[in-house]
């Protein structure tokens, strides 16, 4: 069943991050969007794109996200899943190379992208801040891939990635064990530094992700306190 794509200006704006200006005006760049939807949720007994917050999946919430940023969203989904999952204009896919995770995540969204460039995340981020979405879009850099370093470590499924990676993604899943970081080591790749993202998400919300029971009862005491303070 089609069902209409959520509208980003109804969510947004109940969650920082959100600019009053974009509720009228929503600012789409020339960017895609990849939405990872492929989490199985073994440890929440529930695949993570059907987990509901605040009355909303998973997927429904992140989707209105990046729809804010992005005209040309693509869900990556297990085979399975793409059947069920409908957008109305928002592409749906899945793995070529199955099984392989997010780098087969961003294999099959950047086959199909409308961009050179692609924002990646995973579907189990419901807050993300679309400030920071805009910024990590707009930093114009020759580098293959855009990345933040939080607390030294860096954030591959948050981050914007490049056409250009796709023959060395290629390569990568012909290894067993490759992963995101294999890939950022072989790329040329520009950091945003902690202190620089979180000029736009001071709270660090939009890298907090849905893994666990207590991860969700964590995300719904969030989204409950935040809906509230509206």
């Amino acid at each position: 069943m089609n069902i209409s794509p959520p509208n980003p200006n109804a969510i947004v704006r109940r969650w920082r991050g959100y600019c009053p200006q974009w509720e009228n005006n929503v600012v789409l760049m020339s960017t895609s969007a990849i939405v990872l939807a492929g989490g199985k949720g073994r440890r929440l007994g529930v695949k993570k794109h059907l987990l509901e917050i605040g009355g909303r999946s998973l997927l429904e919430i992140v989707v209105a996200r990046v729809s804010v940023v992005s005209g040309d969203v693509i869900v990556v989904a297990s085979p399975a899943d793409t059947i069920s999952i409908r957008f109305r204009g928002i592409k749906v896919v899945s793995d070529v190379v199955p099984g392989r995770g997010p780098l087969s995540g961003l294999h099959a969204g950047l086959r199909v992208a409308k961009f050179d460039r692609a924002l990646l995340v995973g579907c189990d981020m419901p807050f993300l801040s679309t400030e920071l979405l805009h910024h990590l879009v707009e930093t114009a850099t020759d580098s293959d891939a855009v990345v933040p370093q939080i607390a030294n470590d860096l954030e591959p499924l948050l981050a914007v990635y490049s056409r250009a990676c796709l023959p060395i993604v290629e390569v990568l899943l012909n290894r067993e064990d490759a992963s995101m970081r294999d890939l950022l080591d072989d790329v040329r790749v520009h950091l945003v530094p902690e202190d620089e993202v979180r000029q736009f998400d001071p709270e660090g919300r939009s890298w907090f992700n849905v893994n666990t029971p207590s991860d969700a009862d964590t995300a719904r005491a969030l989204w409950e306190e935040l809906e509230g303070a509206d």
